[in-house]
């Protein structure tokens, strides 16, 4: 007897309850294993035939016993087992494995969606995505757009990022069939602004003329700021500012978040982020 392991809970029977009544109490519980006590020997052999051929009719798996007075009846139970695999071991899914007896898989989703127009303005829609879509992995998002059947095909490695990446895109390809722009409207990739020069210039009328300078493509680029002694470098693209003064860092991260919301990256999709087949 093992404490608390099990609960024994008792329902009272009408001593009149026919076969059919009582087959229909125990395809509720649905319970892996039954013990008849009480009754006749050739009638408890009856019942348990009954209800074991009216499981096996139904897929349902069941143990009847029906043992005799002073019988030691042994019941075995298989329990479920879980594992929550995280951290390094979660990332590195081919270990799992090998350490456990458990399997691991992949996930691959694919979406299809109408769209009737033109190739430009797909791209268009596309481009005003941030940057932040090559946190993906090399080729795990793939847009086809099929123009003689008018459809845009989806497909991408299913994962927390590659899924909100997966809805951006799919948000951007509905934006442009349901709102059309004329393609003479379109602007040229290279009438958008460039990223580092709107943060530049922002800066210096924030920080002065004297503060800001442009970091050579030698040294990683990007932008260094000094102001009252404190000096802070903004990384190419101004996806990162990096200062001791928790003031100018917030100042400067300000700024380049919002410009980054606001300027359209200069490559449309990169082969980290998305490739588009037209067919």
């Amino acid at each position: 007897f093992f404490e608390n392991v099990f609960k024994v809970g008792y329902i009272s029977f009408s001593a009149h309850t026919d076969f059919q009544q009582t087959l229909t109490f125990v395809k509720q519980l649905k319970p892996p294993h039954m013990v008849l006590v009480h009754g006749e020997m050739h009638e408890m052999s009856r019942l348990k035939a009954g209800i074991l051929r009216s499981f096996e009719e139904e897929n349902l798996s069941i143990e009847i016993h029906n043992p005799r007075n002073t019988d030691t009846v042994r019941l075995q139970f298989q329990g479920v087992r879980k594992a929550k695999v995280v951290g390094a071991l979660a990332i590195k899914s081919n270990k799992v494995s090998f350490f456990t007896d458990l399997s691991s898989s992949r996930l691959s989703q694919r979406q299809s969606v109408y769209y009737s127009g033109s190739l430009p303005l797909l791209l268009y829609s596309l481009n005003q995505l941030n940057d932040d879509a090559v946190l993906t992995a090399e080729r795990a998002i793939s847009l086809q757009w099929c123009s003689l059947a008018s459809i845009c095909i989806l497909d991408w490695e299913s994962n927390p990022v590659n899924d909100m990446y997966a809805d951006a895109v799919l948000a951007a390809i509905l934006h442009a069939q349901t709102n059309p722009i004329p393609e003479k409207y379109l602007p040229k990739p290279e009438a958008f602004p460039k990223i580092d020069e709107a943060i530049y210039q922002t800066v210096k009328e924030v920080c002065g003329d004297e503060a800001v300078r442009a970091e050579s493509k030698e040294a990683g680029g990007g932008i260094r700021v000094e102001v009252d002694e404190n000096v802070a470098v903004i990384s190419s693209g101004g996806a990162q500012v990096d200062c001791e003064d928790p003031l100018l860092r917030h100042l400067l991260s300000t700024i380049s978040g919002k410009l980054r919301r606001c300027v359209a990256p200069e490559v449309v999709a990169g082969p980290e982020s998305m490739e588009v087949d037209e067919k």
